[in-house]
């Protein structure tokens, strides 16, 4: 009897015991290893043949905005879109900075995107048609007002907003008021039109509807409701756009083809795959060691080390051992890395996954740092 225990208690050890492929060999094959300031031609490649870009960053990394701006200025195309994950309520202000419209941004979006914000800038003063756009929700609850109150100081007072102004941001009646706005601004556009001019008057109404949308998330914190705002954002400037090369930079969970990671819903990556699979290309960028903040409002800075804390066999890990402290990038079409596999993308994060059905390339920085807009303005204060 005591036989076929034994020999059912390694026949059930053999079934627990997941065996993952090492994929070292092919990393060491296929690893494209670059200084900061270079563009691959691998992945200029890319940028060449793929009209939307997805690029699944780590949040609140300098290392990542620079070399995103490297990358902006290998697109070759004359016109481009870059699309960042912030607050919606200040696209005005945004579209009217960099085309030098307005002198100024609210230190709220400078504290995130200073500096991709400035490369755009540029990108116009020198001959580009570049346009940047935020897509998130409106996380604040007074970023609405905030951003009326800017519109007033260019086209004064505006009548219809006064009362909303004096109502209490979480109440019932703030919700019931926004759709009364959208209402009026629905019924009564022709006059609203001659009272704003167009353009203001598009911006206004866009504003209440975003709000409306945004009001409701705050309500819930619900990740699908966001999930879907931005992803409704997104289809709708790429169809606007056809022949324009769009760039979204968003974090990296926001970026999965199909969702490995954090909450079970499906992303930006997996809706924008299926409506322009043929045109879309994603892409993870890995911190391998530095200092971050998870949260914007952190008093402290994490110190990480993902070849410290990850094994041998962490795809990360063995990318990190290749790279020797060079930026790198690992297209993942070998078939290999559609298998499962651990994977540590960020510190905390082990995970087992199929790197490939999540993103088409992975690049890693040897070294990152916070943004210095983060140093620039404190939060905290």
């Amino acid at each position: 009897m005591w036989k076929y225990t034994l020999l059912f208690v390694l026949v059930l050890s053999s079934c627990v015991k997941q065996e993952f492929i090492n994929p070292e060999q092919i990393v060491d094959q296929d690893l494209i290893t670059f200084n900061h300031d270079q563009i691959p031609a691998e992945l200029q490649d890319v940028i060449d043949t793929h009209r939307i870009l997805i690029l699944g960053e780590t949040h609140y990394v300098q290392q990542h905005q620079e070399f995103v701006s490297t990358i902006l200025n290998n697109i070759k195309e004359d016109s481009l879109i870059y699309v960042a994950e912030l607050f919606n309520a200040f696209n005005w202000m945004v579209e009217d900075y960099i085309s030098g419209k307005i002198d100024y941004v609210p230190d709220c979006v400078n504290y995130f995107e200073n500096y991709t914000i400035e490369k755009i800038k540029d990108l116009n003063r020198n001959g580009k048609s570049a346009q940047m756009y935020l897509m998130d929700e409106n996380h604040w609850t007074d970023n609405f007002i905030y951003s009326v109150s800017e519109i007033e100081k260019i086209i004064g007072e505006i009548s219809d907003f006064q009362d909303i102004k004096h109502i209490s941001i979480d109440s019932k009646a703030y919700k019931e008021e926004l759709v009364r706005l959208s209402n009026l601004f629905e019924t009564n556009k022709s006059d609203l039109v001659e009272k704003y001019g167009s353009i203001w008057y598009e911006r206004l109404d866009q504003l209440i509807k975003y709000e409306i949308k945004s009001s409701d998330y705050r309500s819930t914190y619900s990740e699908e409701l966001r999930e879907h705002f931005m992803v409704d954002f997104l289809l709708k400037i790429i169809k606007q756009n056809p022949n324009k090369k769009i760039i979204i930079d968003c974090g990296m969970t926001h970026a999965q083809r199909e969702t490995l990671m954090g909450e079970n819903i499906q992303r930006i990556g997996y809706y924008i795959d299926q409506e322009y699979s043929s045109d879309t290309y994603i892409i993870s960028f890995v911190g391998l060691k530095g200092k971050i903040k998870f949260h914007f409002y952190d008093e402290n800075l994490i110190s990480f080390n993902l070849l410290n804390e990850t094994k041998g066999n962490d795809l990360i890990n063995i990318i990190g051992n290749a790279a020797n402290d060079n930026y790198s990038m690992l297209i993942l079409d070998n078939d290999i890395f559609e298998k499962e596999m651990p994977v540590t993308y960020f510190t905390g994060n082990h995970t087992i996954l199929s790197p490939a059905n999540q993103f088409d390339a992975i690049i890693t920085y040897p070294n990152i740092s916070i943004l210095n807009s983060m140093n620039n303005f404190d939060y905290n204060k």
